[in-house]
């Protein structure tokens, strides 16, 4: 009930801080940050946790779409992007619990809520312009102010303004930004 419906992500991780609503997802992403990835893909260069991942994944090389919905022509890689689709279909909207306004997706919300939190993820500090989408934030970076932002810098960013991490970076990433870190200051 409470994984479900209500949403509570009590598991934390030690390493990155993020956190997960259930105890095999946050064993799943600790193999991430240990880097135990022995599934490793033959046509690019990702590793994966386990077969199953692996399998998902090798969907993009080959084009395959197996899950198709019945009322349009519309197919898709994975399955739950077919439920999200045939929400869409049914005209399910996610509610903002903040202030009411609905929304056709998840991702559509959760970019609505940090308005609510009164901080953007990505916040420029030469003028006030603020995005949760990170390529609309480098894109305002390099055509408004001529700068370009390293992957760390714009991961120190957004878990500064969040307080979660935007991606999993691996134990030995995480061990060098607290050195450079020490070491600046």
């Amino acid at each position: 009930m409470d994984i479900v419906h209500v949403g509570k992500r009590k598991y934390t991780c030690d390493t990155c801080g993020g956190s997960y609503k259930c105890r095999d997802t946050i064993n799943r992403h600790k193999r991430l940050h240990a880097k135990e990835c022995n599934f490793p893909c033959n046509v690019c260069d990702k590793n994966f946790i386990d077969k199953t991942e692996l399998k998902v994944h090798m969907r993009v090389h080959t084009g395959e779409r197996p899950f198709s919905c019945h009322l349009c022509d519309r197919r898709f890689r994975i399955r739950v992007h077919l439920s999200y689709h045939l929400q869409r279909h049914d005209n399910v909207k996610q509610t903002c619990k903040v202030c009411g306004k609905e929304f056709i997706n998840s991702e559509s919300l959760r970019i609505h809520s940090f308005r609510h939190k009164g901080i953007m993820p990505y916040m420029c500090l030469i003028c006030d312009y603020g995005s949760a989408k990170r390529n609309y934030f480098v894109t305002h970076m390099l055509h408004k102010h001529g700068i370009t932002m390293t992957d760390d810098e714009l991961f120190a960013m957004f878990k500064a303004n969040t307080g979660r991490s935007p991606r999993v970076k691996l134990a030995k990433e995480l061990e060098i930004m607290e050195k450079n870190s020490i070491n600046l200051n």
